[in-house]
């Protein structure tokens, strides 16, 4: 299982955006004009894994997050 984590700003505390066992992930209801920074941490028999590196994703009006998944 891949979770997948979610924060604001460079200063904001991580949040758990959802769970996956692909390696797709659709993060809905972002607000448009928002940067929002993801990671992911893999884990499996109640073992986790160190976080990834982290990507950006920029919510904009014409082109929403919640129409496109995040591989």
């Amino acid at each position: 299982t891949y979770i997948v984590e979610v924060k604001r700003s460079q200063k904001g505390a991580w949040q758990i955006a959802g769970a996956t066992t692909t390696r797709t992930f659709q993060h809905t209801g972002q607000t448009p004009g928002q940067h929002v920074i993801y990671r992911v941490k893999a884990q499996r028999i109640g073992l986790t894994s160190e976080p990834s590196n982290t990507t950006t994703a920029y919510a904009d009006a014409a082109f929403p997050l919640e129409d496109n998944g995040i591989e």
